[in-house]
This record gives C-alpha cells, sequence and structure tokens, in this order.
C-alpha cells in the first residue's frame, strides 16, 4: 500500500494528497482505535435509524417553517432570507441546531409573537432528543470497550450458545475457577514458609 501510494505521488504530483490516507493504517495497529472503529460499525444501524428520523423530522419541520414564514423577507418584514425557500429554510434549521438560532428567533418573534413556539419546540427536539441520541448510542458502545466486553465483538453476529457451546464454556469456567483455587492455594502455603 505505501508503494502505491509513494510512486503514484511522485509521478503525479496532484497524487501527494493521498499520502494523508496512510494514516489510516493506526487503525489496525493500535488497539484502541481498532475497537473504537468496531464499535462504530456496530453501531452504524442505530445511528443511521436516528439520521432517518432525524431527516425526516427535519423535512416536516423545513415545510412548515417554509409554509408559515415565507413571505417575511419579501415583504421586507426580516433582514435575511431565513424562509422563502425550503433550501433556505434547511439552512436556517440546520444553523438553528447548531448555535445561530437566537437572532433570527427574536426577528421573527418581533413581528410573530407566536413564532417562539414552533422555533423552540424545533431547537428542543433537533438538539436534545436527536444529537443526544446518537451521543448515547456511541458512548454505550464506547461503554463495552471500556467494561472489556470483548465477547460481545466477538459474538455480535451469532445467536445464543447452543447445548455443546454451554458445556464447553462450563469446562473452562471449572478450568478457570480450578486454576485459581490451586494459585491461592499456593500463595498460602508459600505466606506459611
Amino acid at each position: 500500500f505505501d508503494l502505491i501510494m509513494l510512486a503514484s505521488s511522485w509521478t503525479m504530483p496532484r497524487m501527494q494528497i493521498a499520502r494523508l490516507f496512510r494514516c489510516f493504517r493506526l487503525f489496525s495497529r493500535v488497539t484502541f482505535m481498532r475497537q473504537t472503529m468496531n464499535a462504530l460499525i456496530d453501531i452504524s444501524p442505530k445511528i443511521a435509524i436516528v439520521v432517518a428520523l432525524f431527516l425526516l423530522l427535519f423535512y416536516n419541520f423545513a415545510v412548515v417553517f417554509t409554509y408559515l414564514f415565507k413571505d417575511l423577507y419579501s415583504d421586507g418584514l426580516t433582514s435575511v432570507d431565513y424562509f422563502s425557500t425550503l433550501g433556505r429554510t434547511f439552512c436556517t434549521l440546520l444553523q438553528c441546531t447548531i448555535a445561530g438560532w437566537p437572532d433570527m428567533a427574536r426577528e421573527v418573534m418581533s413581528i410573530y409573537h407566536w413564532a417562539w413556539l414552533p422555533i423552540v419546540v424545533w431547537v428542543m427536539v433537533s438538539k436534545i432528543a436527536f444529537m443526544q441520541l446518537g451521543i448515547v448510542i456511541l458512548c454505550q458502545s464506547l461503554g463495552r470497550i471500556d467494561s472489556g466486553d470483548d465477547v460481545y465483538y466477538a459474538q455480535a453476529s451469532t445467536e445464543l450458545p447452543t447445548g455443546g457451546d454451554t458445556a464447553r464454556i462450563e469446562a473452562k469456567l471449572n478450568r478457570l475457577a480450578y486454576n485459581i483455587e490451586s494459585t491461592i492455594h499456593t500463595e498460602r502455603t508459600q505466606k506459611e514458609f
């Protein structure tokens, strides 16, 4: 891989930026990074569901805001065109999701005193419900790594153990218990001498 990247960057000067992708080799070499990537891959279906719900809600709110406030800029009531088209409304709602909503809310509320209600509902739903939900899913998955639940990742796609698997697990546990008892017994006898 490195040879291909270096040779292509020497022959094609614009390909020098492709050398940056060499840093992704760390994901396979550093254990925690590999576990983190496995966790991200494991939670991708859950994140996809959250993103799909967020986009559906995002579209619904954009249609509502466009319907309610589309004429504000054309009537000269606002200084910025926030809601005249669906695309501008998407951009405005995305800004509301991040941090730029107070100025827009004050300007719209100076015209419609009830405008705080849909704006606050959007901010609460988008920030608290969906952004935090994505973070919770990610933290739970990363928490499995910290708790040492590697069995979860090794058997993520398998079903419950069958009878033969259960017998093997019990045998391993019995051997482990015997080893622990013999180690404790050995330590006690060493302390006595």
